[in-house]
């Protein structure tokens, strides 16, 4: 630390226990864009088949709020619920809030 209780500038891991991590933090992002575009293509090939946004929901099984509203009543914390979903705690006590 310096005088004004700061870090200096060293670093808390060494060299190769910082490129570890960033290459894991790479791999998660890597991972979780794939995740999302398979998503994404399974809802367009479903919209252009005619399907309804209601019909892909169901088909897809995209009910989110349905499962959150779930979670709460088995007294899962917000927090939890939220890293979960891969949302906000503010969103998951919105639909809280709906009920």
């Amino acid at each position: 630390m310096g005088l004004a209780g700061r870090a200096i500038g060293r670093s808390i891991l060494n060299e190769e226990d910082n490129i570890d991590a960033a290459a894991h933090r790479r791999h998660g992002r890597l991972a979780n864009r794939r995740t999302r575009e398979d998503v994404f293509e399974a809802i367009r090939a479903l919209r252009d088949k005619r399907f309804t946004y209601s019909e892909i929901a169901r088909q897809t099984g995209y009910k989110q709020k349905q499962d959150v509203r779930k979670d709460l009543a088995t007294g899962m914390s917000v927090s939890a619920i939220a890293r979960k979903f891969a949302t906000s705690r503010q969103t998951i006590m919105r639909v809280r809030d709906q009920n």
